[in-house]
């Protein structure tokens, strides 16, 4: 997982945390066509949207992608569809450190992953430091890419 996308997941979770954007309903019905388009996010050649959510009696974020399964009959395999989903799941626990819940569906030629984030305090706080980190390195990245310039 790339610093850059890291840091996108990163941000849309502290941005959902911190606002008033929630879902109440059941997981099972959550669906992102309903989303508005001020909520989707890009991430690669996927959506995201997130909201927050009470998971088991906690504050959570609830996450849901939407990837798109392609017509080219070469790049829409089983596998590579099934990849795809584990390369987010991958990048989800690599950023979160854990996911609480995670499922999918296929419908209409896209496959939804939906997944939930228990948050407390401590969690945020380590979230935001660690942003705060990523950002100072790719501030030298960059400050050393224009020296060799």
């Amino acid at each position: 997982m790339s610093k850059f996308h890291r840091r996108k997941y990163t941000k849309i979770f502290l941005d959902t945390v911190e606002s008033d954007i929630e879902y109440c309903g059941e997981i099972d019905k959550l669906n992102i066509l309903n989303t508005k388009p001020e909520d989707l996010h890009k991430i690669n050649t996927n959506h995201v949207a997130m909201f927050k959510y009470l998971y088991e009696n906690h504050e959570s974020v609830v996450m849901i992608f939407c990837l798109p399964i392609n017509s080219d009959k070469e790049t829409s395999t089983s596998k590579s569809v099934a990849e795809r989903v584990m390369m987010i799941i991958k990048d989800a626990e690599i950023c979160f450190t854990c996911l609480d819940f995670n499922t999918s569906q296929s419908d209409s030629g896209f496959i939804y992953l939906k997944m939930i984030k228990k948050y407390d305090d401590l969690t945020i706080k380590l979230m935001k430091e660690k942003q705060k980190e990523d950002d100072k390195l790719m501030k030298e990245e960059k400050k050393n890419k224009e020296e060799e310039k």
